[in-house]
């Protein structure tokens, strides 16, 4: 689990280094238009080696996540009705709630990691369409270049997934929450 954690969000962090350096490159008032076309297709080809190493991190703990969470989700909910029966007795009470706290914990590790990663590949969209520096004054190149990457990351849905079925994003996880919520009031 800690490899998991510690393996995405290094990958989070760099993909954020890669969002600052985007965002970067409109800073720069004496860039010329040949010195932007360069720079973005450098960008450009960073941000598809990036993307292969998400996938290839997806890859290897696709199967891993579907395991944990598919273990996680009816554990918490024996937990917490294990809880509700040991509410009469503190003792039991607090032998018990290490066990919600570890499921729980399990359980965010497994969706908010991701899902901010996921949050993070897609800033890379607003970060273009929002640089000046790109789309003024115009140059066709530059226009070019920015939207095939556009284009690239607005189609291609990379990030950790459950199983390659399902992107853990942040809708994901309130729907999630959501269904943990409705199991819990009908338990």
């Amino acid at each position: 689990m800690a490899l998991y954690v510690i393996v995405s969000t290094l990958l989070c962090q760099e993909l954020e280094r890669f969002n600052k350096e985007l965002k970067e490159l409109g800073r720069d008032e004496f860039l010329t238009t040949k010195e932007i076309e360069k720079r973005m297709l450098e960008l450009y080809n960073r941000h598809i080696q990036l993307a292969a190493k998400v996938r290839a991190v997806d890859n290897f703990f696709q199967v891993y996540t579907f395991v944990l969470i598919g273990l996680n989700v009816p554990f918490t909910v024996f937990t917490i009705i294990n809880m509700l029966f040991s509410l009469q007795s503190a003792i039991d009470f607090a032998v018990n709630l290490p066990s919600l706290v570890f499921c729980l914990t399990e359980l965010i590790g497994l969706t908010a990691v991701p899902a901010k990663l996921h949050d993070t590949i897609r800033k890379v969209e607003g970060l273009i369409y929002s640089n000046r520096k790109i789309w003024h004054p115009y140059d066709k190149k530059v226009y070019l270049i920015a939207e095939t990457f556009v284009f690239y990351v607005k189609n291609c849905q990379f990030g950790i997934t459950v199983w390659g079925f399902a992107m853990l994003t942040k809708p994901t996880i309130l729907t999630v929450s959501f269904f943990y919520g409705k199991i819990t009031v009908y338990a």
